[in-house]
């Protein structure tokens, strides 16, 4: 079981590593605010990494058969043009 201790110090050494960057407060529905994360670009090209990392052999293949190459590039690229 993760507990909220344990996301708060994933989080603080996500931001330590320059994965994320603080990106301001928003406020819930009940008006609290609450700190927001965005990716930095080093965290930006980790994910997509991992994501490729992660793929099927099925969407392997689609990937490269599409022309945007089996690459994490590639993915986000593909991803971008064909999802709505």
């Amino acid at each position: 079981m993760i507990t909220i201790k344990h996301l708060s110090n994933d989080l603080i050494a996500m931001e330590q590593q320059g994965l994320i960057r603080k990106a301001g407060y928003r406020y819930n529905t009940p008006g609290i605010p609450e700190l927001q994360y965005e990716l930095t670009r080093a965290g930006d090209e980790k994910f997509w990494a991992l994501e490729l990392e992660n793929l099927s052999d099925e969407d392997r293949a689609m990937l490269e058969r599409s022309g945007y190459g089996l690459t994490a590039q590639g993915l986000e690229l593909y991803l971008e043009e064909t999802q709505p």
